[in-house]
């Protein structure tokens, strides 16, 4: 066994490891801290070259850079300045943003309007060739109508002015009246063949909003989301 004294020497001696091996150990854990502590501040200089070194140079402080450890890690990211310019820039494009919102918003409202005016109108994919039929029909039927009333007019113009060619032939002057006659029946020809034309541009119109429809049509039918854009 060991006696007094020889015990007493032994604590102090414990006592004196414990602090020592503890402030080793503070010290190992500090020391990456401490290394780690000394950041590389790197930027990009105005030919848009890396550059790095302990402190960013005055002409760069507000164009942002990056602080790097010795490890080679990024620690920190420090952001370019919003210049006036920026700011302003940000704000249009906000209210660019928010208008093309608000422009896709009333695009929305207006396709599902047509889309269930569509769909309340025509039960059935039939219902709407049919009345796609009806309209064509009718403007076939006034077209067919103008051509006959072309023709009659075409058979007075003749009879005028044959009027007028013998009056000349026979050395005498043509009237007011027949004159008068002829440019009124020429101006009901012109005026009935310009309405034959915007008849079949009519026709051309109702041809483009009936494929239109009957696409869209289809596409709500098979499961389409009311509102949609159109399929192109």
């Amino acid at each position: 066994m060991r006696s007094d004294s020889e015990v007493a020497e032994v604590g102090p001696v414990k006592h004196r490891q414990f602090v020592t091996y503890f402030g080793l150990l503070c010290i190992l854990i500090a020391t990456p801290a401490l290394s780690d502590a000394v950041r590389i501040k790197c930027w990009t200089n105005n030919e848009g070259v890396r550059e790095c070194g302990n402190a960013v140079p005055p002409e760069y402080a507000q164009k942002g850079h990056k602080e790097v450890s010795k490890s080679g890690l990024t620690v920190k990211t420090q952001k370019a300045a919003r210049t006036k310019e920026n700011r302003e820039a940000e704000k249009a494009a906000e209210i660019a943003k928010a208008e093309r919102a608000r422009q896709e918003e009333k695009r929305h409202r207006k396709q599902a309007t047509a889309d269930r005016v569509l769909l309340d109108t025509f039960v059935t994919e039939n219902d709407l060739v049919l009345a796609h039929q009806r309209k064509v029909q009718a403007i076939e039927s006034q077209i067919t109508h103008r051509r006959k009333h072309i023709s009659k007019l075409e058979t007075k113009l003749s009879k005028h002015q044959r009027t007028a060619a013998n009056k000349e032939r026979g050395g005498k002057k043509v009237s007011e009246q027949t004159l008068a006659k002829i440019d009124d029946v020429q101006k009901q020809l012109d005026d009935s063949e310009s309405f034959i034309r915007g008849q079949y541009r009519e026709m051309d119109k109702l041809e483009h909003v009936y494929t239109t429809d009957l696409g869209r049509y289809r596409f709500l039918k098979s499961g389409g989301e009311i509102g949609a854009p159109p399929q192109t």
